[in-house]
């Protein structure tokens, strides 16, 4: 397929999914509906994935406390819809390191589970917020509070 089919494509089915939305969300609920075991399942498969038990899953629970291994709330999901925590693995040994939530999760797969990028993004925060404090220190307590 040329670079220019796959982009229509792309296009075509983005459209038909916004034209058939009501449809496919009706057809969604009712898939959901006739298979009410359908987390349970998924959650079962996901962990015999990792090569853990549910048992592993909650004495990983109980050490963090219930909170994220990174940032500590203790709201797995961050959004609507997720209510487990993440199981973080490394993607080459595929060796558990711990549960987090969904945002932490997300992120550090962003990254690419890189140590050195995550390590860079935060100098670059720490760079950007002493630039910004700098500057906001320069200007005039008029213009710092009226913005």
């Amino acid at each position: 397929m040329a670079k220019g089919d796959y982009r229509r494509y792309i296009e075509t089915h983005r459209r038909y999914r916004e034209q058939h939305r009501d449809v496919r969300n009706a057809a969604a609920r009712e898939w959901r509906k006739n298979h009410p075991n359908i987390k349970e399942r998924d959650r079962e498969f996901n962990l015999h994935r990792y090569g853990i038990t549910e048992l592993d899953y909650s004495r990983m629970l109980v050490k963090q406390e219930g909170r994220c291994a990174i940032c500590r709330t203790d709201n797995p999901a961050n959004r609507k819809g997720a209510s487990n925590w993440h199981v973080d693995h490394d993607h080459v040994t595929n060796e558990v390191r711990g549960l987090l939530c969904n945002r932490c999760n997300r992120a550090i797969g962003q990254f690419e589970d890189n140590p050195d990028l995550l390590l860079k993004a935060a100098a670059y925060l720490e760079r950007a917020g002493a630039e910004q404090a700098s500057s906001t220190a320069s200007l005039p307590q008029s213009e710092v509070t009226n913005g």
